[in-house]
């Protein structure tokens, strides 16, 4: 798991420094080192693969945000869709949130294309609006909080009511 999140956050920081017209070798040398040689990332990055993750989502969103403005294919906006909401998903309430703000400036530029972008994105939407509403029936507060999010890792759990514990269970 742990490669696989180093490699799509690698990909995607080159596909963005290229995006931007970075030469060739200097986005390539960029991402060795601060990527593959950083060694926070290596020693950190292992022991909190949550953070990473989170990184490699966040990194490839932004990606795949660029690739749609410049070439309005409907692969990259679904690519984009699905990367919002297993974020948003595997990641707390927060993300939805910072990611709607750095994507406000694209949505507003293809403000005209709305049904477009909702019509590619209907399906991540529904499930990320069905998990909300799960959760709000169940906990009675909307989050994505669920069994593959931060929120039930072992120090959240050893801090958690029992009787919202046996709610999970």
């Amino acid at each position: 798991f742990a490669i696989l999140c180093a490699t799509l956050t690698s990909v995607a920081t080159y596909g963005l420094l290229r995006f931007f017209e970075v030469p060739r070798l200097i986005a390539a040398s960029a991402v060795i080192v601060f990527i593959c040689l950083d060694p926070a990332r290596t020693l950190f990055g292992n022991y909190y693969s949550y953070d990473e993750a989170t990184a490699a989502l966040v990194t490839v969103s932004a990606w795949l945000s660029c690739l749609w403005v410049r070439q309005r294919r409907d692969l990259y906006l679904r690519l984009l869709w699905w990367a919002i909401a297993i974020l948003t998903l595997y990641n707390s309430n927060q993300s939805i949130y910072v990611l709607v703000l750095a994507l406000s400036p694209a949505l507003w530029a293809m403000r005209r294309e709305w049904r477009r972008i909702v019509r590619v994105g209907i399906v991540p939407l529904l499930l990320v609006s069905l998990w909300y509403a799960n959760d709000l029936i169940r906990f009675h507060q909307p989050t994505t909080s669920s069994w593959i999010g931060i929120n039930l890792a072992r120090n959240s759990l050893m801090l958690a009511p029992t009787d919202d514990l046996h709610t999970l269970v």
